[in-house]
């Protein structure tokens, strides 16, 4: 099992959160991106659990929960669509 801040850099390759809209955009392998609404990222990545030190003890925690509320995360303003090129 890793700690939150190994997990988090790993876990951050591919994922952001977005403000306005909230969400969270996961790019994938195909340079395309997946988007989750806050509580379906939740559910997926329930699973996900990581160590965290709490008054020199380690605790099991889950990673989303972590993730989501740490103040320091990869995330973006806004999401702007633009069409693709006219042909």
């Amino acid at each position: 099992m890793k700690m939150y801040n190994n997990m988090k850099k790993d876990f951050e390759i591919n994922h952001a959160k977005t403000l306005h809209p909230p969400m969270i955009v996961h790019f994938n392998k195909e340079d395309k991106y997946d988007i989750f609404t806050v509580k379906s990222c939740k559910k997926s990545y329930a699973h996900l659990q990581c160590k965290l030190k709490i008054k020199d003890k380690w605790e099991t925690k889950q990673f989303i929960d972590l993730w989501l509320k740490d103040s320091k995360i990869r995330v973006f303003d806004k999401v702007v669509f633009e069409p693709p090129p006219l042909v």
